[in-house]
């Protein structure tokens, strides 16, 4: 880890560099990078722990202790070192970070060294001022108990100890929302500092992203921002610069050696041909890519462009030789390579403590009761494609949209399967005890819940036609599937199930608030954003030409349950078949 870190300021005294050095050795900076995170404490399992090799055998890796320990292994004996993610260190599967708000990860990542990280799409998922009370370690609610929980010393949390950073992250004003990049300075033997600009970046379209989906910011045109700023970087004297960015690529080849070079397509090399020459490297994330490429330049010149995996089953390295005469990269004399995080080292102890901390607090969390059922609340379809778990799940997101600026839709709906993609509904809340820690007969816990519905989606309401309606409920139809749409309490349709497929859904047959549906008339209808994209199929959802950003999902659940703990099975009567 470097001393000292510079943004935007201070800087014009950097540009000068002795004659002195003229003949000197260059100095060499170790960048390692890591990517795409995503609250992986425990090693992973099944196809996300093996990692193909150099000779096409499969390698066991990841998991944060490990990922820790080679991190540690490769710095040994490096003087000017930096640990930079790429984003995406929030958002994923492991709850035990969900629970308590992400600071877990923020702890690890400080424990971890990370000197800068970059904005990844699901920093940023539920708001700007999420991610910005993690980085700053401001608390709502009661501390230790809503936020600013202790950490695995004792602490009460106190937000990053890294660098957060994008340039081209702006507000719905047009405002940058981070420093666009960082400046670090690199020790020479006799003492003296040069500077390295690292400029970073977020995936372009973030707030179109399902699990974004808002008006709450943009992400501008990435190499615009990047050359903008390489450019500000050189005239105040700034002569080795980086770009760490939330976007990548992938070999065509899936199983392709995680520190080769071919075939690798995406948006991050298409960039690569357009990013500044005054770049000296580029480091991507986001598509979980491995590979480790050296690329021309806009002016012919070799430059590293790299990906390092997801949830810490890589680890670049890259060793910039510095010229302290100019504080220019040599690029014939720098290197890069990928490690795999093996699990064949002793795990480092520092970050095992973390991640037991949190992996127990998480696992006594989930086995808590947030509500008690009367009967079963499950994923069980009846004939007409209806069932309790997908009742609850539409009641749920028309409760949900009464925290729009439009205040309550029309109804609610939801996808409980889905013609392609995910589906948002993984799990039952049984009355009888389930296999998960501390439930019991009527007892639902928090793990429970937050398995059965939601995957991190704001949950939108949009304008729709009743033709559109209409449309959309003929497409839980194909030649090969039947995948129903559940509907919230207020609604009731039938359908002919021997019709043909496109013309079962009579809209005279549909009943909202005990009105027919009409065609020409606009609803109010409230969804996850995944189904109103048209992601899991249904594409006549995806023709609104506005929304309202509602709560997310599993967070709204999580209230919800606060206020209504008692869950009773609705009827299946909602949906019938002629």
């Amino acid at each position: 880890m470097l001393a000292g870190g510079t943004c935007l300021a201070a800087l014009a005294a950097l540009g000068i560099y002795g004659q002195a050095y003229a003949d000197a050795d260059p100095v060499n900076v170790q960048l390692l990078s890591i990517t795409d995170f995503h609250r992986q404490f425990a090693p992973p399992t099944g196809a996300d722990a093996e990692l193909p090799g150099p000779n096409g055998e499969k390698l066991t890796v990841g998991g944060a202790n490990y990922l820790a320990a080679h991190i540690k292994k490769i710095q040994e004996g490096q003087e000017n070192s930096l640990l930079l993610s790429a984003g995406d260190q929030f958002g994923g599967y492991p709850y035990e970070s969900w629970e308590y708000l992400d600071e877990p990860v923020v702890e690890a990542f400080n424990t971890m060294g990370v000197d800068v990280s970059t904005v990844g799409n699901h920093e940023i998922d539920l708001s700007l001022d999420y991610l910005k009370r993690t980085v700053d370690g401001t608390c709502f609610g009661e501390p230790g108990v809503d936020s600013c929980f202790d950490d695995s010393t004792g602490k009460r949390f106190h937000g990053s100890e890294f660098d957060m950073s994008s340039s081209n992250l702006v507000n719905a004003k047009g405002e940058l929302q981070y420093e666009p990049y960082v400046v670090k300075k690199v020790t020479t033997p006799d003492g003296t500092k040069i500077p390295v600009g690292i400029i970073n970046g977020t995936v372009t379209g973030t707030e179109k992203m399902n699990s974004n989906y808002t008006k709450e910011y943009k992400t501008t045109d990435l190499v615009e921002a990047v050359n903008k700023y390489a450019a500000k970087l050189k005239a105040k004297g700034v002569n080795a610069i980086v770009v760490n960015v939330h976007e990548g690529a992938k070999p065509k080849n899936p199983d392709a050696p995680y520190n080769g070079c071919e075939e690798i397509s995406g948006p991050l090399m298409d960039a690569a041909a357009k990013i500044s020459p005054d770049v000296d490297a580029i480091m991507g994330g986001h598509r979980d890519g491995r590979f480790n490429c050296s690329v021309p330049d806009p002016a012919g010149n070799p430059r590293f462009v790299i990906e390092a995996g997801d949830r810490g089953n890589v680890v670049n390295e890259m060793n910039l030789a510095l010229d302290p005469s100019t504080g220019e990269v040599v690029r014939e004399e720098s290197t890069s390579e990928n490690h795999a995080v093996t699990r064949d080292i002793e795990p480092d102890a520092e970050m095992k403590k973390v991640t037991d901390y949190w992996i127990e607090k998480g696992e006594k969390a989930a086995a808590s009761e947030v509500a008690k059922n009367s009967g079963d609340i499950s994923r069980k379809k009846d004939d007409s494609g209806e069932s309790t778990l997908g009742n609850w799940a539409a009641d749920i997101n028309l409760a949900a949209s009464e925290q729009t600026d439009g205040g309550k839709a029309d109804f609610g709906l939801v996808a409980t399967e889905s013609h392609k993609g995910a589906t948002s509904l993984n799990g039952d809340m049984f009355f009888a005890k389930s296999e998960y820690p501390g439930d019991a007969d009527g007892r639902v816990t928090a793990f429970e819940v937050w398995k059965a519905y939601g995957f991190g989606n704001p949950i939108l309401t949009v304008p729709l036609t009743g033709a559109q309606i209409e449309a959309g409920l003929e497409q839980q139809w194909t030649a090969t599937k039947f995948a129903p749409l559940g509907v919230s309490s207020n609604v009731k349709y039938s359908f002919d199930a021997d019709a043909a497929i496109g013309d079962r859904v009579n809209p005279a047959d549909v009943q909202i608030n005990g009105e027919t549906l009409d065609p020409a008339k606009t609803y109010r209808v409230s969804m996850l954003a995944y189904t109103a994209l048209g992601l899991d199929g249904f594409a006549a959802f995806k023709e609104f030409k506005d929304f309202e950003k509602g709560p997310h999902d599993q967070w709204f659940v999580r209230g919800f349950l606060k206020d209504n703990p008692e869950l009773t099975p609705s009827e299946t009567d909602r949906v019938s078949v002629k």
